[in-house]
C-alpha cells in the first residue's frame, strides 16, 4: 500500500493526528511540517513552485529570501511570472508577511 503524507502548513506547533480508526477503517499517514522542509533545497530548485513554497518554510519571513524567490520570479516567463506571483502572495497571506520590509530609521544628532 503506497505511504500517505500530510504536508502540514499551519502555524501551530500542535502535532495533528497521524492515524484514523473506526470499526470498518484503520489509516495510518505521517505528518511533515513544511517549516521542516530543506528551505536551501527548495530555493535551489529549478522549479519557481518550490521557489515560492519557501515563504512557508523557517527561512520565509526573512526579508532576503523573499527578495531571492521574487528575484527568480521577474526571469519566468510572462505566463508562469503571473502564476508564481500570485501563488507567493497567497502563501504570503499565509504566514502574515508583508510587502514591506522594516528598515532601521537613522537619527540625525545635531553635534
Amino acid at each position: 500500500m503506497p505511504k500517505q503524507i500530510v504536508l502540514y502548513v499551519g502555524r501551530s506547533k500542535k502535532p495533528l493526528p497521524d492515524t484514523y480508526v473506526d470499526e470498518d477503517n484503520s489509516l495510518r499517514w505521517y505528518v511533515v511540517d513544511i517549516r521542516d522542509l530543506d528551505s536551501e533545497a527548495l530555493l535551489a530548485s529549478p522549479h519557481i513552485g518550490d521557489n515560492v513554497a519557501v515563504v512557508l518554510t523557517r527561512l520565509g519571513s526573512h526579508a532576503g529570501t523573499v527578495r531571492r524567490i521574487v528575484e527568480r520570479i521577474a526571469v519566468c516567463p510572462e505566463q508562469e511570472r503571473g502564476e508564481a506571483l500570485a501563488g507567493l502572495a497567497i502563501l504570503a497571506g499565509l504566514r502574515q508577511l508583508t510587502a514591506h520590509e522594516p528598515r532601521e530609521r537613522t537619527v540625525n544628532k545635531a553635534h
